[in-house]
């Protein structure tokens, strides 16, 4: 076949028009994907610390501060609190070699290098070896945190780089439920794997309706934290990086959530134990419905919460 690269190009061109995107190389297409991915687990994982400290931790600056003082040990025993310390020790460092990683990415100190064969690894701007994991431990070692910091910093890496489009990081939807009771409030379910996105329901007999908005709800993608409208702005206005919610949207981290036990009756109920306090009741109704995978994702959410977290 003649010029099968030229063949190719014309195939994705209609396969796949751009549509006003940017076409770029597999190994930039890589990167992007890549240390989006990272940014996604970035910005859970600080939504989790940020909750346990009490104040905000935007950066891996902000990170090995409290990995200096203890703090960080601390919040990590607060977001794991059954978790073996060696447990919690592997998780700080696993942590901290992510934002270490990201930092160094996006100050250009670091970038990523591809093999078609082998797993990707992110390596020195100029191709060295970047020993990130042995950097992470050190900094989680708060007698040598400070070290770390000055070391890295000397490097040229910006401890306080942001990502690109902060708060662009979507949580993974699982699959939904609707016509569910949540604390005697009609209301429809999207299940991530970072939590319970929970949207006011739509009167009976609007099932076909409320499977239409929740898949729209979807596929706008759901910001890590669960951010809905402002203060001030419309109920239904757009909210973080582009979703709207109705009044009364939320997001239930599973960070947030003690426990969960199953509440015996007709109808399957479940009482979500908050660590704050207080707690989430849901059941099901006669007219609860699914999107596809909807139940298999509930079960498995509701498995992990019952469970030794």
């Amino acid at each position: 076949m003649p010029d099968l690269p030229a063949l190719g190009r014309a195939l994705q061109v209609v396969a796949f028009p751009a549509q006003g995107r940017k076409v770029v190389s597999w190994d930039e297409c890589l990167s992007v994907a890549r240390t989006s991915e990272m940014e996604r687990e970035a910005e859970a994982a600080l939504v989790a610390i940020s909750r346990a400290v009490g104040n905000p931790v935007p950066d891996a600056g902000e990170l090995l501060t409290l990995a200096a003082d203890g703090r960080l040990r601390t919040a990590a025993e607060a977001v794991f609190p059954k978790a073996p310390a060696e447990e919690t020790t592997s998780r700080i460092v696993e942590l901290l070699g992510l934002m270490l990683a990201l930092a160094a990415l996006r100050s250009g100190v670091a970038r990523w290098r591809h093999s078609w064969t082998g797993a990707a690894e992110v390596v020195g701007a100029d191709g060295t070896y970047l020993d990130l994991a042995e950097l992470a431990a050190a900094a989680a070692d708060p007698e040598t945190t400070e070290a770390v910091r000055a070391y890295l910093t000397e490097a040229g890496v910006d401890l306080a780089a942001a990502a690109s489009r902060p708060g662009s990081a979507r949580a993974q939807v699982l699959g939904g439920l609707i016509n569910l009771s949540a604390g005697g409030v009609r209301t429809d379910v999207l299940i991530t794997d970072l939590g319970l996105l929970l949207v006011p329901g739509l009167p009976r007999g609007r099932g076909p309706e409320s499977k239409r908005r929740l898949t729209r709800i979807a596929a706008g993608g759901v910001p890590i934290g669960g951010m809905v409208a402002p203060e001030g702005e419309r109920a239904d206005a757009r909210a973080g990086d582009g979703l709207a919610l109705p009044a009364g949207g939320r997001f239930v981290a599973f960070a947030d959530v003690a426990g969960v036990t199953t509440v015996p009756g007709r109808r399957k109920g479940w009482t979500f134990g908050m660590r704050a306090g207080g707690e989430l009741s849901v059941r099901t109704a006669l007219d609860t419905d699914e999107l596809p995978g909807g139940w298999a994702a509930w079960d498995e959410a509701v498995t992990f919460l019952a469970g030794t977290r």
